[in-house]
């Protein structure tokens, strides 16, 4: 399959790969594809955040904007065997996110930020909501794949970092203060 990714990236089949796995067997595709485009290998690893999954290759040496991860909560007696699905009755998770993102664009003034500022506010504001309770490495994957993509859409921008840094822009402020 990674000779299969890199012919057809060669030969123009493919602008981008993508690979889902959680081990590093892929990791030659992206270096090949590195080499081949210097300035962003058009590549993006997604893997779930399952403990001890990933491998210590991906952590330790792949950039962290080429990674999606895809979240899997722990079972509980109450869950279904699907990954995504709610146990609570009757929750609204894209309103409960609207509600986090909103807060976030009012609260954080237009300047650099991290993550961790987002979950103080949400400690602070919404102290029963999951999030406010998470560990810094799990609200950091519940922050980029939830939160993140409301904030996006709105205006927030994110900067080539590590740690990761968000921008709140003067343009996503205004659209705050217009609603």
């Amino acid at each position: 399959m990674a000779l299969d990714a890199v012919t057809d990236f060669l030969s123009g089949n493919t602008q981008f790969v993508a690979a889902m796995s959680d081990d590093s067997d892929f990791m030659a595709v992206y270096v090949k594809l590195k080499e081949l485009n210097q300035r962003k290998p058009p590549f993006l690893w997604v893997m779930t955040d399952r403990d001890k999954t990933r491998s210590a290759t991906i952590r330790e040496y792949f950039p962290n904007d080429h990674i999606h991860v895809v979240r899997f909560p722990a079972k509980t007696k109450t869950q279904s065997k699907s990954p995504m699905r709610s146990t609570k009755k009757g929750e609204n998770n894209a309103g409960q996110l609207n509600e986090i993102a909103e807060l976030i664009m009012k609260q954080i003034p237009v300047s650099v930020f991290k993550s961790t500022e987002c979950q103080a506010i949400i400690k602070e504001y919404l102290p029963r909501h999951p999030m406010a309770g998470m560990s810094g490495p799990q609200f950091g994957i519940e922050f980029g794949n939830k939160v993140w993509p409301i904030l996006k859409e709105r205006g927030v921008k994110r900067q080539e970092s590590k740690p990761r840094k968000y921008e709140m822009t003067e343009e996503a402020k205004g659209i705050i203060e217009d609603d």
